[in-house]
């Protein structure tokens, strides 16, 4: 039951009503899913042509890749791959990272500090990683040391949004609070 707002009487919603009323919403959130996820796998196409050398001639290409280029910049990385994928023998999984990069002013024993990135296309409020993110990220980290010998020294997830309209760009980043003990978990 919900009042009649210029009367203050009680007006009764009919079952075809609500129906309607739930159709409308839920055709909603889907055209809003489906309009997320395009736009995300469009920003991990264009980042991953910039990181293979490629230039695609896309409207707020070169917004999104002052951006980009401007954090690994202000965080003293640089990239080393992208998109590869990684395999656990000992797990017995695979997955395919976003990005590995290189730190670059940091060694390590003599070694290269290796940290592997994941980008996530919307921005949130959280102050760090989600769990899930944290696992799927510490997951491709063991494949990637199993594989290769090298150790990673941290994960990160990179979230970005990118008006559309404007063009503007927004990165900011989220740790994973502590790799080895994330990795223990599986």
């Amino acid at each position: 039951v919900i009042s009649h707002a210029e009367r203050g009487e009680p007006y009764i919603l009919q079952p075809h009503t609500i129906g309607s009323i739930i159709n409308e919403a839920e055709a909603a959130m889907e055209e809003k899913s489906e309009a997320s996820l395009a736009k995300g796998t469009r920003i991990h196409d264009l980042l991953s042509r910039f990181c293979d050398g490629e230039f695609a001639d896309e409207e707020h290409q070169e917004d999104l890749v002052i951006a980009f280029q401007d954090w690994l910049d202000k965080n003293q990385f640089e990239v080393v791959d992208s998109e590869r994928i990684v395999s656990s023998h000992r797990y017995e999984f695979a997955g395919t990272y976003d990005l590995l990069l290189r730190s670059s002013n940091h060694m390590a024993h003599n070694h290269p500090v290796y940290v592997i990135a994941d980008i996530k296309t919307s921005l949130d409020k959280a102050p760090r990683a989600y769990p899930d993110h944290a696992l799927q990220l510490a997951a491709y980290a063991q494949a990637y040391q199993e594989m290769t010998g090298n150790e990673v020294a941290e994960c990160v997830v990179i979230l970005i949004d990118l008006d559309d309209e404007t063009g503007e760009v927004r990165i900011e980043d989220r740790a994973v609070d502590d790799l080895g003990a994330t990795q223990r978990m599986f």
